[in-house]
């Protein structure tokens, strides 16, 4: 099922010429917020980000200072349990050329796990995650609303209290579809 959904939405990516027909690919406003669209769905995280840009160069680059806080209400996970999540990220953003960007984030987590699927006990515990993205950003029209597709992988760095779990932590696949605005 994330496969598909991952496939889906680098198809549509690929083959959207109206989205890539961008001549503006960053905003001369400073402040941006975007909510992502995705993460309500696959791993059940409701998330907000504000960006900030640091600084425009001239040949168009672009770098962007992000914070984000993320909430997981308690829901099931297969491998570990009812699971539950607060965080506030923190990452960079960079513009390479038009909307084209990558993003790193660093994730700390405060993560409540609860009947744990191995041994039934509940844990609580501290993970730290970074993310690499990359991925395009548009606007619509003349507007100051845009929109930003990313595909990119993560890795848990970090477990405070490793609580047991069906599977190892180890690479994954991730993706963003945001929208925003502008300011």
């Amino acid at each position: 099922m994330k496969a598909q959904f991952y496939i889906s939405l680098l198809l549509v990516f690929f083959t959207s010429h109206a989205l890539l027909a961008q001549s503006e690919s960053t905003s001369p406003r400073k402040n941006h917020i975007e909510l992502n669209l995705i993460w309500p769905f696959v791993p059940n995280i409701y998330q907000v980000k504000y960006n900030r840009t640091l600084f425009t160069s001239s040949n168009g680059m672009q770098g962007e200072l992000i914070i984000s806080a993320n909430f997981r209400p308690l829901s099931f996970d297969e491998q570990e349990g009812d699971k539950s999540m607060r965080a506030i990220a923190v990452g960079y953003r960079h513009f390479w050329w038009k909307g084209f960007n990558t993003e790193l984030s660093i994730y700390p987590e405060f993560i409540t796990i609860q009947n744990n699927v191995v041994d039934g006990q509940n844990y609580e515990g501290f993970v730290l995650i970074p993310e690499f993205y990359a991925g395009y950003k548009g606007y619509f029209g003349k507007s100051r609303l845009f929109y930003n597709i990313q595909l990119g992988i993560g890795q848990v760095a970090y477990r405070s209290n490793l609580w047991p779990k069906t599977e190892e932590d180890q690479l994954f696949f991730n993706g963003n579809l945001t929208v925003g605005v502008s300011f």
